[in-house]
């Protein structure tokens, strides 16, 4: 009754296409454990809201708008689902979504970012700055931060090689 609620006045707010796309949000976000089973219909119909309206933004359906936000409170890069609600925004907003990947890309890579220390905020940023650099889109960009983990932390020849003439590290 409370989530049946929550999707009632998050449609009232001229959020989702109907009360019942709400509720399937209500449904999706309770699966990704986006909506706290103890939390309060204001709190559920903010979560409702924000997640049909990013995927309005994002011209995604929900399910892989919950999918992204799950991942990247699990990997830590996002501390609430909030956070990872603005950072999909932001990425819309700033055109980081030409491709239509964004999505996607936040769905794989959110381990990658938190293993280089990055949180949403961050990993946005560095792709953002590729695509502004010719990276085609967010994929490869997020791909390109991929491969200077492997080259920053495999030990390898060539990598110690490569690091020689600038570190001062000792160790290469």
């Amino acid at each position: 009754a409370k989530l049946a609620n929550a999707a009632a006045e998050a449609y009232a707010s001229n959020f989702g296409e109907s009360v019942e796309a709400n509720m399937d949000a209500a449904r999706l976000g309770s699966q990704f454990q986006l909506i706290d089973p103890a939390a309060s219909t204001r709190d559920a119909q903010q979560t409702i809201s924000s997640l049909s309206g990013i995927a309005d933004v994002l011209e995604e359906d929900v399910r892989p708008t919950a999918q992204a936000v799950s991942v990247m409170l699990s990997s830590g890069i996002a501390s609430s689902a909030e956070e990872a609600f603005d950072v999909l925004a932001a990425g819309a907003r700033e055109g980081v979504n030409r491709s239509e990947d964004l999505l996607d890309t936040f769905t794989e890579y959110p381990a990658l970012f938190a293993r280089l220390g990055l949180d949403g905020p961050e990993a946005l940023g560095l792709i953002n700055q590729a695509m502004q650099a010719g990276a085609r889109n967010s994929d490869v960009a997020a791909d390109a931060l991929k491969e200077f983990q492997i080259r920053a932390t495999d030990g390898s020849k060539s990598s110690a090689a490569a690091c020689r003439p600038w570190c001062t590290c000792q160790a290469c």
